[in-house]
């Protein structure tokens, strides 16, 4: 299977579609579960990082692990900039609705809250195919499970170090796992924030919550009036989508493929429970809201543990331009 995508899809007679499962997303990757470690002047979300002198890039891949270089592929949130105006980030949104990249959303998506000026895409090849656009750019050469445990100063240079292998120096290194995991690493970057940023930067919480991503055989029928929908009188779920239909990919040689979220709460209250037991109480409760699904051929099941920023206004940062929450975090 596929590991550049948060949620691999899982060989079976009947694969998902390449990429799966995508969104509709938000154009924040920094805060999810995708790290990375390379030097690419335009690429998003990434830990960055140019060797000296040799003239070669290289990229450690990170979980605070070095590079899974795809956002997490089930997100619910959507790529929103403000069409009128001038946003931030617009620049990017016309580069990959030029190659492709991305389309306009024009499924049904229920209970989804839009404001005036909004618009909003989807990656057909799933949102791993943004990411591969940047790197393919950049000319970093990447590198994938390296868990990055030090970060110090050696004769003016970073010096990187991971759980195996030798350090290595750079010129630059940027740092974007979740809070939490920047204040665990080791070595010199520890002096390097001082004790007011470190209480602002301890103040920043996540959201938790697990994906669940069920897959079905060619010719699969899936009979709801929508390509997605937020649910908001479940104690478990949240959004649940059809992918390929959201995606508009829908195709007779290709299996649909179904991604649940769950809400925040329900992933506080289970996120040290085993992974088995959580997907039979997605299943559970998935059954109850949409009654005599057909039996998927695969599942996979995904836990977020820093999902989504919550506190993040306490830490000093502010959500730019107009790439906002979807719905509240819930």
């Amino acid at each position: 299977m596929t590991r550049e995508a948060g949620l691999a899809a899982p060989v079976s007679s009947s694969p998902p579609p390449a990429g799966w499962p995508l969104g509709p997303h938000r154009a924040e990757a920094g805060h999810r579960e995708q790290r990375a470690l390379l030097h690419a002047r335009r690429s998003r979300g990434a830990l960055a990082a140019a060797r000296h002198g040799t003239g070669a890039h290289r990229g450690l891949g990170a979980d605070r692990k070095l590079v899974r270089c795809a956002a997490a592929e089930g997100n619910e949130q959507s790529f929103v900039p403000r069409c009128m105006g001038q946003g931030w980030g617009l620049g990017f949104y016309d580069e990959l609705l030029d190659h492709g990249i991305l389309k306009p959303l024009t499924a049904h998506i229920e209970g989804m809250v839009m404001k005036e000026g909004d618009c909003n895409f989807v990656a057909p090849q799933g949102i791993s195919s943004v990411v591969k656009h940047y790197l393919k750019e950049s000319g970093a050469e990447v590198y994938f499970r390296h868990c990055v445990t030090q970060i110090n100063l050696r004769n003016d240079k970073w010096e990187v170090s991971k759980e195996t292998g030798s350090p290595e120096q750079f010129d630059l290194v940027v740092l974007t796992m979740p809070v939490p995991q920047i204040l665990q690493l080791q070595g010199d970057i520890v002096n390097l924030i001082s004790e007011c940023q470190r209480k602002q930067l301890e103040s920043v919480s996540y959201s938790s919550r697990y994906a669940l991503g069920l897959f079905y055989e060619a010719g699969t029928k899936i009979d709801v009036p929508w390509a997605g929908q937020y649910i908001t009188s479940n104690p478990c779920i949240r959004f649940i989508s059809i992918d390929n239909k959201k995606r508009n990919i829908e195709s007779s040689e290709i299996g649909p493929s179904i991604v649940v979220h769950t809400t925040v709460p329900f992933g506080v209250a289970y996120l040290q429970h085993s992974m088995a037991e959580v997907q039979e109480l997605i299943i559970q409760q998935l059954e109850n809201i949409l009654p005599g699904l057909p039996q998927p051929v695969a599942t996979k099941c995904q836990k977020w543990t820093h999902s989504q920023v919550q506190h993040y206004k306490e830490a000093g940062v502010r959500n730019r331009g107009g790439m906002e929450p979807r719905h509240s975090d819930t």
